[in-house]
């Protein structure tokens, strides 16, 4: 390893005792390309020998390159590992980029490969390279670096790295630098103060033991970044391959997963996905037959053409961030956004926020989708720029929305602490119009007083689909129960 070796903090064991588990036998051409592996790695200063009392199976795959891939099975080693928690909830967001500044990607090269591991638990990570018919004594080895597998490696990756860009950090307190795992991002506001920090990047990492790829430092727009394309002012999605067979509940929830990750950026709303999630409901086992439906393919048909036709919008700091709440289809969805009326696009949306696809309650009043979605756009205003927006814009009558704050606690803790404007109505935009002809009320429909009229108690079973209803007429009790077929 190169530079200054910077040691990752200890791992929390949660056995004193060693955990031994035998390498099985390989056949002669795997056990080969393993050797190979092996001693590739010990030249390149990964491995040392071992005599360590503890031990797990490794074995090798051929990749589709034709290459082999060292693997070792650490699912017994995790198991009695601590885990580490998470450092990062999740991704940076490029919408947060100010437009026009010039920006530096980097990828770094083999990152768990050039993080060192703390020396104490070198010996947990011991393997054995089995020799055909014992006819040598085994070749033993153990790893100096984050292994492959190690449920902390993600973690120490994050950690290290961070280390080795905090001084940068503080060299340039106006810079944007944004890190992910391998993935580093750095903008400036001018193309001169990018070239000023760019060796001093470099030269932190280079001092931390970490490596850059030489042909994945991009200077130039598109900028390709964590899954997107990253523009002077705008940011697309890079093409993404749908899984177009869906036979399992496996596979629907990887396809579901893919487009949950690309909501924020497609501008459909949850009730237009409704068909690819309704592939997740029924049998829980991975395995249970699962099918596109013909609404789910329309459905996939519309995600691929929004991937490729919407984008986002970078941030402009002089121009204030607002939320505008619309109500397509009765569906409340949320747009963080920019307005700007001397823009081309008056509107310039940073990001979608959208509410589960399922409510806590069966019948759930429009009023009460509100509260919860302006709640959430302030927490990803939060997340976002660190500040709630300047602005919410609502789609309701004045008197409506000060009878609900005054008379409703939910919308009063939606808007505790927020001290910025709140307006009444939505400006002409074609992505906001769709919601202009639906007036609704903040009023719920129920009383804080009784009412005169029947009580009527209702209760159903969701696993027989039975129902009953009971209430009583003058002296006696009415009851009227549903079959079990529905």
């Amino acid at each position: 390893m190169k530079g200054t070796e910077c040691p990752t903090p200890p791992l929390r064991w949660l056995v004193d005792r060693p955990i031994w588990e035998n390498q099985w036998p390989l056949p002669h051409d795997k056990l080969v390309a393993l050797r190979e592996l092996v001693q590739e790695q010990l030249d390149q200063g990964h491995l040392e020998p071992s005599a360590s009392p503890w031990n797990t199976p490794v074995f090798c795959i051929k990749k589709k390159s034709g290459k082999w891939r060292l693997l070792q099975d650490l699912r017994k080693i995790n198991a009695v590992l601590e885990g580490m928690g998470t450092l990062q909830a999740g991704m940076p967001s490029p919408t947060m980029l100010p437009a026009d500044w010039p920006v530096l990607i980097v990828d770094l090269k083999d990152c768990f490969f050039m993080i060192p591991l703390h020396p104490d638990d070198r010996p947990k990570f011991a393997f054995t390279v089995p020799t055909i018919n014992n006819a040598e004594p085994a070749q033993r080895s153990q790893w100096k670096v984050l292994p492959q597998g190690m449920r902390n490696s993600p973690v120490l990756c994050q950690w290290y790295v961070a280390r080795a860009l905090s001084g940068v950090r503080k060299q340039f307190p106006d810079a944007h630098v944004y890190h992910y795992m391998d993935d580093i991002l750095v903008a400036v506001p001018t193309q001169y103060e990018l070239l000023r920090i760019q060796p001093q990047l470099l030269n932190a990492l280079h001092s931390h033991g970490l490596q850059v790829a030489p042909e994945k430092v991009q200077q130039q727009p598109p900028w390709k970044y964590l899954g997107v394309k990253i523009l002077e002012r705008t940011i697309h999605h890079q093409e993404v391959q749908f899984v177009q067979s869906v036979k399992t509940l496996n596979d629907a929830q990887k396809l579901v997963g893919v487009i949950t990750w690309l909501h924020p950026y497609l501008g459909l709303t949850t009730a237009q996905l409704s068909p690819l999630f309704e592939l997740l409901k029924g049998d829980t086992d991975l395995k249970s037959p699962r099918e596109l439906t013909p609404e789910a393919r329309k459905v996939l048909e519309e995600v691929q053409q929004a991937v490729s036709a919407h984008q986002v919008y970078r941030i402009e700091p002089s121009i204030d961030v607002t939320v505008f709440i619309t109500t397509p289809d009765l569906h409340p969805t949320g747009i963080i956004g920019q307005w700007n009326d001397d823009w081309t696009d008056p509107l310039h949306i940073l990001e979608w926020v959208f509410l589960p696809h399922q409510t806590h309650k069966t019948a759930t009043a429009l009023f009460e989708l509100i509260v919860p979605l302006i709640i959430k756009c302030r927490q990803c205003c939060l997340q976002l720029m660190g500040a709630d927006p300047s602005k919410i814009m609502l789609l309701v009558q004045r008197e409506e929305f000060d009878w609900s704050y005054a008379n409703n606690v939910s919308m009063q803790s939606a808007l505790e602490g927020f001290s910025g404007q709140i307006t009444y109505h939505l400006p002409s935009h074609k992505l906001l119009q769709v919601a202009k002809n639906t007036q609704f009320s903040l009023r719920p429909k129920n009383s804080q007083e009784p009412v005169q009229g029947p009580t009527v108690f209702t209760d159903g079973s969701g696993k027989t689909g039975k129902a009953i209803v009971t209430w009583q007429d003058g002296s006696e009790w009415q009851v009227l129960e549903s079959p079990e077929d529905g």
